[in-house]
């Protein structure tokens, strides 16, 4: 996956953080609503970025 999906997704979880306080929670069909990403996509983009620990569960 191109590393701009990455960044997108660790932007608007970041920007979420900022606007809602830690740990800033995200629903994953929120994330899969707004990244233009086919849903699929997106949710291997966060899979990866979980395997990786860039993303912790929560």
């Amino acid at each position: 996956m191109p590393d701009s999906a990455k960044e997108e997704i660790l932007f608007l979880l970041a920007r979420e953080r900022e606007f809602k306080d830690p740990p800033g929670i995200m629903d994953v069909g929120d994330i899969v609503s707004i990244i233009p990403l086919a849903p699929s996509d997106t949710m291997e983009v966060l899979r990866e970025l979980f395997m990786k620990s860039t993303v912790k569960k929560i």
